[in-house]
């Protein structure tokens, strides 16, 4: 069961597979409804028992039937902390609207909070890396500008950035992903390419849309 799992998450792709190695709390799991509570279990299953599955020695006994046998001690108290949230949801199950849940995320954006990792699928389309710094940029008050930046994993290669524009209920305008440096400067969007070498503008109108990127000159 549990390849089967691994194979069918790996083909669609993973909402939270950039979290799945750290230790969850209750916060992180807030608002979530029982369907993603399941699909994060199956996740946290299938990818973290799957790496044990790979690494065994097959001259030991068989693992049992349970899925904690492939698990780390975190994947563990992961799946415990899921399992009883699955549980109390499952005897009363209340769902937010989008709408409140978008006005949480940008409350808890701007007191630089940790973003509950359900809202982050919704509105940012997979739960981020948690060492990416999530910001506001102060573009219109017409509607909001999330800015999402990260170095590389490996700690080689160009800084990560993706931009996004929403409007006030939550529904997201236009985005804009970018490599290498970048900074919000005068209402607008300096973007240092990392392979081109050439410095890009970026403006947003007033309908939260990207202009097309602009070379301002050429960087030494």
């Amino acid at each position: 069961m549990i390849f089967t799992i691994f194979l069918s998450l790996s083909a669609f792709g993973q909402k939270y597979a950039k979290i799945l190695d750290q230790k969850m709390s209750a916060e992180d799991l807030d608002y979530m409804p029982i369907e993603e509570l399941i699909l994060l279990k199956n996740e946290l299953i299938a990818t973290k028992g799957s790496d044990i599955i790979r690494s065994k020695d097959d001259t030991k006994q068989p693992y049992a039937e349970s899925p904690e046998p492939f698990l780390d001690t975190i994947s563990q108290a992961n799946l415990s902390l899921i399992s009883k949230l699955e549980f109390n949801l499952s005897e009363k199950d209340s769902v937010c609207t989008k709408l409140e849940l978008y006005k949480r995320l940008i409350k808890t954006i701007e007191h630089q909070q940790k973003i509950p990792f359900y809202i982050q699928t919704i509105f940012l389309g997979s739960c981020q890396n948690p060492e990416a710094n999530v910001y506001l940029l102060p573009v219109s008050e017409k509607f909001n500008t999330i800015a999402i930046s990260a170095n590389p994993a490996s700690g080689v290669g160009p800084e990560h950035h993706r931009i996004l524009t929403f409007n006030l209920e939550g529904n997201q305008l236009d985005s804009k992903t970018m490599h290498g440096k970048a900074q919000f400067k005068e209402n607008k969007i300096i973007h240092e390419s990392y392979n081109s070498l050439i410095e890009y503008t970026y403006t947003i109108d007033e309908e939260g849309k990207f202009d097309k990127k602009t070379p301002t000159k050429k960087v030494d």
